[in-house]
């Protein structure tokens, strides 16, 4: 007879990601119970420049004014969850824990692609023959459109190569171009495919547990859940592929 012993898993790092520190996360209970979130945007245009009014000898038309935006979230409220089902009274019974770390040690992935995915519909811009092409077009366009610090996604594979191109650098906080802009690697962003979006900010309920037993099945059932939904400044988004992806 095979004799057998259990022992502690091996220890598992945290994924490195820079989504938790350039998005901005909020909490609003209400989120759970609504099918849409709107936000009052800050100003999404830039100053107009003007010459001296007491010096100009020519008739100047009236200054402009803009009005403020009501601008919706980027999707309904979603939810993710992570679960666990055992047998009850078995090895381990913590299995509540287990559901929460399910849903923290993936959650961002779910995330980045949302926002990747919102982004793939903004403005389309010229194809790069190389990765430093693609975001040095998706940088101008950016500054040209944007009035604040935007984020660009790509790849985790391209952010490699972004690297080893010098197109990106390791910052404080993460990676980021050679103009400070920062970047969102993500493998759940397709190989090729780029973009730039204003600032984010991810709303999210507070964290829902549930840890029961199924008498009928002897299991014991834990689920842990957030609801969230995306706010993108200024509803910024642009796009860019690359011409040809290296396998």
């Amino acid at each position: 007879m095979v004799s057998q012993t259990l022992v502690e898993a091996p220890p598992r790092r945290p994924r490195v990601s820079a989504f938790r520190s350039v998005a901005t996360f909020v909490e609003n209970d209400r989120l759970g119970i609504v099918e849409s979130v709107q936000f009052i945007a800050e100003a999404c245009t830039f100053p107009v420049a003007a010459i001296g009014l007491c010096y100009d000898e020519e008739v100047r038309e009236n200054k402009d004014s803009v009005g403020i935006d009501v601008l919706d979230a980027i999707s309904a409220p979603f939810a993710i969850y992570g679960g666990v089902a055992c047998w009850m009274e078995g090895t381990p019974t913590d299995y509540a824990r287990r559901a929460r770390e399910i849903l923290a040690q993936g959650q961002d992935r779910y995330l980045e692609k949302v926002v990747a995915d919102w982004a793939a519909g903004g403005t389309a811009l010229t194809a790069g023959a190389t990765i430093t092409e693609v975001i040095a077009n998706l940088e101008q366009h950016m500054d040209l459109n944007y009035p604040g610090q935007g984020v660009i996604l790509m790849s985790r594979g391209d952010a490699v190569l972004a690297a080893a191109e010098d197109a990106i650098m390791w910052g404080l906080d993460g990676p980021t171009t050679i103009n400070g802009t920062p970047v969102v690697a993500s493998g759940w962003i397709d190989r090729g495919d780029f973009s730039a979006v204003g600032s984010i900010t991810v709303v999210s309920s507070s964290l829902t547990q549930i840890d029961t037993i199924n008498q009928e099945t002897n299991t014991e059932w834990a689920v842990a859940e957030q609801v969230h939904t995306i706010l993108v400044d200024c509803e910024y988004r642009a796009t860019a592929e690359l011409e040809e992806v290296t396998p």
